[in-house]
């Protein structure tokens, strides 16, 4: 209904920072109503933004980064026998948040499906890493 009659009325807006914050809209018009001046519209941040960066760097630093260290640790000769049985349930996890990480980051559709995607790509991080980090601990404080 404001869309309509705006391009009735032809008027035209402009956008001005208000002190308070908040973004007034202003109108003009060659008969400028009382009460009709200015419309206040809240600001909207991007909460995305920054859940795209943190499960980013997630997945690098606390996905990757550990199943690497494990791997090599696993490879080397001095590792317990049982410490490559936490690389295949491990691992697959580590895959999982990677892939949905990215799906999350790239979805462009609907900011809510892609914020579910990347707080499941941090939690699959988080079971991968007290499986891999801490079963690894607990299998190196029971053989030694």
């Amino acid at each position: 209904m404001l869309d309509r009659y705006v391009r009735h009325r032809r008027r035209q807006f402009l956008d001005v920072l208000d002190p308070g914050g908040a973004v007034l809209l202003i109108t003009h018009l060659l008969t400028v109503r009382p009460g009709r001046a200015a419309v206040r519209i809240p600001r909207v941040t991007n909460s995305i933004a920054p859940l795209r960066w943190y499960a980013g760097l997630a997945v690098v630093f606390f996905g990757i980064v550990p199943a690497v260290m494990l791997t090599l640790l696993v490879t080397g000769s001095d590792s317990p026998f049982p410490m490559g049985y936490l690389l295949i349930g491990g691992i697959p996890l580590v895959l999982a948040a990677i892939v949905l990480a990215l799906r999350g980051m790239t979805g462009g559709g609907e900011p809510e499906l892609a914020a579910q995607s990347l707080n499941r790509s941090m939690a699959l991080v988080a079971g991968a890493d007290v499986l891999m980090l801490g079963g690894n601990f607990l299998i190196r404080m029971a053989t030694t």
